[in-house]
């Protein structure tokens, strides 16, 4: 009969670790695709802060060419040739 209750012990642990070992592999996926799902958000952020500072320096190039403007009275210099 001590043997029937080891034997018995022993299934219950190997179906505790078996059980434990099925929920890690689970949670291991889970976090796996949340892994996934957040690099797919940091690769728009990244697309979407890159064309933020394109824009940025194409609107400092349009400043800059303005100020020059408003500097020259308005006036464009055409060279003479």
């Amino acid at each position: 009969m001590e043997q029937q209750e080891n034997i018995s012990i022993q299934d219950a642990e190997s179906m505790d670790t078996q059980l434990a070992l099925k929920n890690a592999g689970i949670e291991n996926n889970r976090l796996k695709l949340e892994v996934s799902r957040l690099g797919e958000i940091l690769e728009k952020q990244r697309k979407v802060l890159q064309e933020a500072e394109d824009r940025r320096k194409e609107a400092k190039l349009i400043f800059s060419a303005l100020m020059t403007l408003k500097q020259d009275n308005g006036k464009f210099s055409r060279s003479t040739d």
